[in-house]
């Protein structure tokens, strides 16, 4: 939800927070209403009025050694050398 907002998509903020998105708890907009409160099985049934659900999918973090530094991308790297020029 802290995620969701204005963000321009040109701005290439929006594809760095979905990708942190995966890390986060998801939430409904329904709150307390939500129907994976109600179900058995923690899933929403199917959308009635033709809108598809990706909420719902289950995605699986990448995994992350907790002793390995991130590596920033060499090819922004190199972009930014040449973009200084």
């Amino acid at each position: 939800e802290t995620f969701d907002g204005n963000l321009c998509r040109c701005t290439g903020y929006h594809p760095i927070l979905e990708g942190f998105s995966v890390f986060t708890k998801t939430s409904c907009q329904m709150g307390e209403l939500c129907c994976k409160n109600n179900s058995k099985d923690g899933h929403c049934a199917e959308s009635t009025n033709g809108d598809s659900e990706t909420s719902g999918q289950d995605v699986t973090p990448p995994l992350c050694d907790p002793s390995q530094e991130p590596i920033f991308p060499p090819e922004l790297k190199l972009r930014s050398s040449q973009l200084q020029k």
